[in-house]
């Protein structure tokens, strides 16, 4: 009976869950993870984990983020943590294949 009762509350709570949809990502103030802009700005943080996810999402952003690829390369080379070295390395890369320049 309890089981029951819990696979029908949490059934319940699932449904209701999947009833709307998140919204459309189109305007950026919205959605700063698709901002370049703001992405380049996390670039300069002193806090890594940031430097990383800003660099990170850079990468996926691909072509629009081409402007920070000069904050990146920058980045690669001297940033004191190698976790951000890397993803920023990658970042770049990802940017110049997305944009068509190697």
């Amino acid at each position: 009976m309890c089981r029951t009762a819990i696979c029908v509350v949490v059934g319940s709570a699932l449904a209701v869950g999947c009833e709307k949809a998140p919204p459309t990502a189109t305007d950026l103030s919205k959605a700063p993870w698709l901002d370049p802009k703001v992405q380049a700005e996390g670039l300069k943080s002193c806090d890594m984990r940031l430097r990383g996810l800003s660099a990170l999402n850079l990468g996926n952003i691909g072509a629009p983020a081409a402007e920070a690829i000069p904050a990146l390369e920058k980045l690669a080379q001297s940033d004191p943590e190698q976790k951000v070295r890397d993803l920023s390395k990658e970042a770049v890369e990802k940017i110049r294949a997305a944009s068509g320049s190697e």
